[in-house]
C-alpha cells in the first residue's frame, strides 16, 4: 500500500514541457566533442504515456526494493549540487530535489527532440543532452551523479568514454553511483529464452552489449574512480518466493516487466519483424511462465569517489 501512495502522489506532481526552445546556461562547458557514435542512439519517447508510467513504477518499485534512492554519503544540510544524468521523465530527481530541499538537482537527457513530460521542482534544473557524447558541462561541478536504467541503450564502444566525462564532471572526493540490470532472465523456460534472445538482438541492433552492466567496474576503475563498489541484488519476478517479504518484491517487480514489455512492443516489433498479434502471444505466455520457472533478474548497484586532490 505504501508503494501505491507514493506512486498516486507521483502521478498528480507538477509536470513541465521541456523543448528545443527551453535552454538553460547553467552549468555551460567550453568543451565540444567531434567523435560520434558508430550506432545512432536510441531511446524511448518519453513522451508516450506507456514509458511514462514504466519508469514511474520502476523508480518506486527500485526504491522500496534496493532500500533507497541513493547509497552514497550526502549530506542533508547544505547545499549540493546532484547530476541526474539520463534522467528521463525525473522521477529519482523530483524524490531527490524534495529528500534534499538545499540542493540544486540537474535533470540531464535528450529533451531536444521531442517535447516530453518531466517532473519538476523549484530546485531542479533540467538540461538537454546526449549523454553517449561529450556533456555540455564543467569540470568538477558535482557533488554527486547519479545514473540508473541506461545499459539498454548505451552503446558498447561508449563507455569508456561516457564513464570517463563522468569523472570529469564530479567534484573531487565527490561520489557517483550507477545502478544498472541485465535483462537477462535467470532461469527461463522456453518462452522467456526466447524473450531473452530477442532482448540480445534489439540490443545488438544499437551496438548495446546486454551483459555490458556486469562490466563497469572496470570503466570506473580506469577512469580514475576509487573505492569502487559493486553489489548485485537478485529480485524475483513474480510471486513465488516463499517468504512474504520477497513475494512483495517479485509481486512488484512483475508489474514493472509487464510495463517494460509494453514500453519496448512498437521498438521489438520493428526490430523483430514480427506482427503484433505475435508480440502480445508471446508477452502474455511469458508473464505466466515467470512463476512457473521461479525466475528473478540481477541489478548492479556500483557506488565510487573521486579522489579528493
Amino acid at each position: 500500500m505504501g508503494i501505491t501512495s507514493k506512486e498516486d502522489d507521483a502521478l498528480s506532481t507538477p509536470r513541465t514541457s521541456v523543448g528545443s526552445s527551453q535552454k538553460d546556461n547553467i552549468y555551460e562547458s567550453r568543451h565540444e566533442d567531434t567523435t560520434q557514435p558508430s550506432k545512432p542512439f536510441w531511446t524511448h519517447h518519453l513522451n508516450d504515456e506507456k514509458e511514462y508510467d514504466r519508469q514511474l513504477r520502476q523508480h518506486y518499485v527500485l526504491k522500496h526494493i534496493l532500500n533507497g534512492n541513493i547509497h552514497v554519503p550526502i549530506p542533508s544540510d547544505k547545499p549540493v549540487t546532484i547530476l541526474n544524468a539520463a534522467c528521463g521523465a525525473g522521477f529519482w530527481t523530483l524524490d531527490m530535489a524534495y529528500t534534499f530541499p538545499h540542493a540544486q538537482v540537474m535533470g540531464f537527457d535528450a529533451f531536444d527532440a521531442k517535447k516530453i513530460q518531466v517532473n519538476t521542482a523549484p530546485n531542479i534544473v533540467y538540461k538537454d543532452g546526449d549523454i553517449t557524447k561529450h556533456m555540455s558541462l564543467p569540470d568538477n561541478c558535482m557533488d554527486l551523479i547519479f545514473q540508473r536504467d541506461t545499459s539498454y541503450m548505451m552503446p558498447h564502444e561508449r563507455w569508456p568514454l561516457h564513464v570517463a566525462e563522468l569523472f570529469r564532471i564530479v567534484k573531487p572526493g565527490g561520489y557517483i553511483e550507477l545502478v544498472e540490470y541485465n535483462f537477462n532472465v535467470k532461469n527461463p523456460g522456453p518462452v522467456l529464452a526466447l524473450v531473452n534472445e530477442w532482448y540480445r538482438i534489439t540490443s545488438a541492433s544499437v551496438g548495446v552489449d546486454p551483459k555490458e552492466a556486469n562490466r563497469l567496474k572496470r570503466f570506473l576503475l580506469t577512469a580514475g574512480f576509487q573505492d569502487v563498489c559493486q553489489k548485485t541484488v537478485s529480485i524475483p519476478i513474480g510471486e513465488w518466493p516463499a517468504s512474504l517479504a520477497e513475494k512483495e518484491k517479485g509481486f512488484l517487480y512483475k508489474q514493472v516487466v509487464n510495463a517494460l514489455f509494453k514500453s519496448m512492443k512498437t521498438w521489438w516489433i520493428t526490430e523483430l519483424r514480427i506482427t503484433e498479434k505475435e508480440y502480445d502471444k508471446v508477452v502474455r505466455a511469458a508473464l505466466d511462465e515467470i512463476d512457473e520457472q521461479s525466475c528473478s533478474i540481477d541489478w548492479i548497484i556500483y557506488t565510487a569517489q573521486k579522489p579528493r586532490m
